[in-house]
């Protein structure tokens, strides 16, 4: 949580855990869908085999959020960018 100045890393935990609710609330419906789109293959565990390997890369694609915070840091510091909690736009 220290990788970001005080008033990003609200901001950034905010957005992350809008995003992530978001997601997740879809994610039963989501599946149940694809499960349901499968039919009689459903039964046999390869056929989910392509989706899994989806959400994997899903994953792998989460992993750019590590060097996109490390550059806002940068960023923040080489603008010295002030931020401030009551500053609007």
């Amino acid at each position: 949580m220290q990788s970001l100045p005080d008033p990003l890393r609200g901001r950034a935990f905010g957005m992350f855990l809008t995003v992530n609710g978001v997601i997740a609330s879809l994610a039963h419906w989501a599946m149940g869908a694809v499960a349901d789109s499968l039919e009689q293959r459903a039964l046999t565990p390869a056929s989910f085999g392509p989706w899994f390997a989806f959400l994997g890369a899903l994953i792998a694609l989460g992993m750019l959020g590590v060097p996109a915070i490390r550059w806002l840091r940068r960023y923040c510091a080489g603008q010295k960018v002030r931020l401030s909690a009551t500053a609007t736009g």
